[in-house]
């Protein structure tokens, strides 16, 4: 594999990974404190990010970093399908009133920050 070819498999591992959370590149690039422009030249696979910059991306992604060497693949549809079901399970079972709050929340956690917060306040 050519330095090339790897720079383009990490570069469709992030674009991948970031819309399975469902974020924009400006939150991403916020997240991993970098400018949007720069990830998004990284994204097409025009500018190498250097290997500190790179590990604020993962993380930013919550994914640990064999994430962006795979490709998108038969597994992950049916992870994700195994996801939405048991999400739906979940709310399937809830009161009406309940839902829309368990959605709101769903929603927020595209967020990042958000979600850090939220990891914070189930753990104390």
């Amino acid at each position: 594999m050519t330095e090339r070819e790897l720079l383009a498999v990490v570069a469709k591992g992030i674009r991948r990974c970031r819309k399975r959370l469902g974020l924009t590149i400006e939150q991403l690039a916020e997240a991993a404190g970098v400018d949007a422009g720069y990830l998004a030249h990284i994204e097409i696979a025009r500018k190498t990010p250097s290997l500190a910059l790179l590990a604020r991306i993962i993380s930013a992604l919550r994914v640990r970093p064999e994430e962006l060497f795979r490709s998108a693949g038969k597994d992950e549809a049916k992870s994700g399908d195994d996801q939405d079901k048991r999400v739906l399970a979940i709310l399937d079972g809830m009161m009406a009133a309940h839902r829309v709050d368990a959605l709101a929340i769903l929603a927020k956690l595209r967020d990042p920050r958000q979600a850090k917060s939220l990891r914070r306040v189930l753990k104390a």
